[in-house]
């Protein structure tokens, strides 16, 4: 009967470990993910407005003749472009910024 219980025992040690284990993986996981997702939600909000307000767009670059002429030819957006490369970009620094706080903030 005692090494049932030593079993037993040991049953519910290894299923704490794994808990805490799994919840420190977790958090390790999701923060990074919501804080990833809701700064590039910004980011595209704040590139939204203010490309709206000074008018900024694909149209005023240097390239713009060349990828008219691949629109003509494609589904190609060029009105989209930028938009898209800043929250590329902004994706990119937001995942390397918050992956490195919060494994300095957990470690």
């Amino acid at each position: 009967m005692e090494n049932f219980k030593k079993i037993i025992g040991r049953k519910k040690k290894e299923k704490i470990l794994y808990s805490i284990f799994m919840i420190g993986f977790f958090i390790c996981l999701f923060i990074p993910l919501v804080i990833c997702i809701l700064c590039t939600v910004i980011a595209g909000i704040i590139a939204y407005i203010f490309g709206r307000i000074t008018n900024i767009s694909t149209f005023n670059t240097v390239e713009a003749q060349d990828l008219l002429f691949i629109a003509q030819n494609t589904s190609l957006k060029v009105k989209d472009l930028l938009f898209a490369g800043i929250l590329i970009s902004s994706l990119g620094a937001i995942m390397d910024t918050t992956m490195l706080i919060t494994s300095s903030i957990l470690k």
